[in-house]
């Protein structure tokens, strides 16, 4: 339970400043500098991205089974190597880094709410799968990610709604999972 706990925290405390960030913007604060969040700085980034190719590592070793056992070094030593091309070479890092673990954390959240018991599953699973859906689409078009920043900031109305949404799906991943049964 303790890992299940932290990742829907962990994943909880990025909903926050997701919502903490469009709240500044439909009050008119970050206008100039939350555009270029999924870009710079670039520390967050790596720091999430290689927490998240260190998990995908370890998903796929669990996938490499039998005689494809062998490349588990290879898996493994590939993990240093992309980090540090995705440093030099990875356009909106931020973006597809947090984009990559919100992914990795809804699949491993609904996965864990079955084996947990959390009560209401299905809701929970839905703030997930919409979590996951919101992090495939930073992984894949990280531009529109900077673009609904862009948009927030214009729209105060757009932005105070989804930082409402936000902190909504912050609430339910802290509270459902304190309740819920091994």
């Amino acid at each position: 339970m303790p890992l299940f706990l932290l990742v829907s925290i962990i994943l909880a405390v990025f909903c926050f400043s997701l919502a903490g960030m469009f709240f500044q913007l439909s009050r008119g604060n970050w206008t100039d500098v939350a555009p270029s969040w999924p870009r710079k700085p670039i520390a967050p980034g790596v720091a999430v991205g290689a927490a998240c190719l260190i998990w995908s590592a370890y998903y796929g070793c669990l996938m490499l089974e039998g005689n494809l056992a062998k490349f588990h070094p290879i898996v493994w030593a590939l993990v240093p190597i992309t980090i540090a091309l995705s440093i030099f070479y990875l356009d909106y890092l931020n973006a597809r880094a947090f984009g990559g673990f919100f992914t990795l954390s809804a699949n491993f959240l609904i996965i864990k709410a079955f084996v947990h018991d959390v009560p209401g599953r299905p809701f929970f699973s839905c703030i997930c799968l919409a979590l996951g859906i919101f992090g495939m689409v930073a992984l894949s078009l990280p531009w529109r990610i900077r673009d609904l920043i862009e948009l927030g900031g214009k729209n105060k109305t757009l932005a105070q709604i989804l930082s409402a949404v936000f902190a909504f799906c912050g609430i339910v991943l802290i509270v459902m999972p304190i309740f819920a049964r091994q």
